[in-house]
């Protein structure tokens, strides 16, 4: 296989992966509609998987 079409081919998955993450975490970031309901989210879902936060 040439070289310069394997870049390209890897360039091109890797923008595509890249365009998935950022939709993902916009998707996400518009589900909750603040910063606190976020972090109450963050903090359910770790303490179902039995990690806990120490709060300051």
């Amino acid at each position: 296989m040439d070289w310069t079409k394997a870049k390209t081919i890897l360039i091109v998955a890797l923008l595509v992966t890249n365009l998935v993450l950022a939709g993902a975490y916009l998707f996400q970031n518009i589900k909750f509609d603040d910063e606190a309901e976020m972090q109450d989210a963050t903090i359910k879902l770790l303490a179902a998987k039995n990690i806990y936060l120490m709060q300051q």
